[in-house]
């Protein structure tokens, strides 16, 4: 019986996918996994080629392959799908367009029979068009490393509570259903709740030191375009994000662990958004009585500033 699900959202970039799903096959680890792909209604042409690409591996290992045909779209949606289909105990959440570093996968070999439920491992990151060493990865191996030098309760806190994509985790697949917990199905910042509301659950969890996901940066995916109406879905889901917080943790940890909405502001007036557009901005962010800039002497510099940028890389 397979023991992890690699739940993979798909939507026109079939090549990408390719890359992803021949990381997963050289792997020395195909014994306990399984991937289930979930294809976000793509252009006829893509279908065509991904229906290849499926057939060939579906003879290499266990694949399963879903469309979203439910009406909502976006990664959000495929992922709660894979979710849906899952029997094994555990998850990995991979994006099409990323991929696993050579024969990695076995570091997750020695959780999987642990009572953990959430294992955070420290991923790396590379530009896609230079296959250059990127830093989108920077925050999220910060957490990590930052417990592994001192596993404080504080350093802990900052880990589950700021790691707020789905990569580069194993989850345990009976606190999801257990909990009822899934993705929202918006188009942007879909992983943000589904990580906060993980954040709020979870007691047991480790990190590992070793690195075995790669995700890749380009400059017209969702995380580098900017428009009015991304600028404002992501702001009110972080702006969600901040309430629930505050109403999961105690004041003491929500001190420890509240974000500064500073980059809203800085991101209007970078791609000249206008003044009225970001007044309305600043007037959202003061009526849910979130913080523009919070002061924390706790926070090491480095910390400080990747804290700072925090909201400028979450992801889709």
């Amino acid at each position: 019986m397979k023991r992890i699900t690699i739940v993979i959202p798909h939507y026109n970039s079939s090549k990408k996918l390719d890359r992803l799903l021949k990381s997963i096959f050289y792997q020395n680890y195909m014994e306990n996994i399984e991937v289930v792909v979930i294809d976000d209604n793509s252009s006829e042409d893509e279908k065509i080629l991904l229906k290849n690409i499926i057939k060939n591996y579906q003879c290499r290992f266990k694949l399963r392959f879903f469309e979203n045909l439910y009406g909502k779209k976006g990664a959000g949606a495929c992922r709660n799908i894979g979710i849906a289909n899952t029997t094994t105990e555990w998850l990995l959440f991979a994006d099409a367009d990323d991929f696993f570093l050579p024969d990695s996968l076995k570091y997750v070999d020695k959780y999987i029979n642990k009572e953990f439920e959430v294992v955070f491992f420290r991923p790396t990151s590379i530009y896609e068009s230079t296959q250059e060493l990127s830093d989108r990865h920077m925050i999220y191996s910060d957490l990590v490393d930052s417990v592994i030098k001192k596993d404080s309760y504080s350093n802990r806190l900052k880990l589950k509570t700021h790691f707020l994509v789905p990569w580069s985790k194993l989850i345990s697949t009976k606190l999801l259903k257990e909990n009822n917990l899934l993705f929202e199905e918006v188009m942007y910042s879909n992983d943000i709740m589904f990580s906060s509301q993980i954040a709020a659950k979870i007691e047991c969890f480790t990190v590992s030191p070793e690195c075995f996901y790669c995700v890749t940066s380009d400059k017209n995916s969702l995380t580098t375009t900017m428009s009015k109406e991304i600028l404002e879905s992501r702001l009110d889901v972080s702006l969600r994000q901040d309430r629930f917080y505050k109403e999961c943790f105690t004041k003491s940890d929500y001190k420890l662990i509240q974000f500064q909405f500073i980059s809203w502001i800085r991101k209007s007036v970078k791609y000249k958004f206008g003044f009225h557009y970001t007044l309305t901005i600043l007037t959202k962010i003061l009526k849910n009585r979130s913080k523009i800039i919070v002061f924390k002497r706790v926070l090491g510099k480095r910390f400080k500033k990747k804290h700072d940028a925090l909201i400028d890389i979450k992801s889709d």
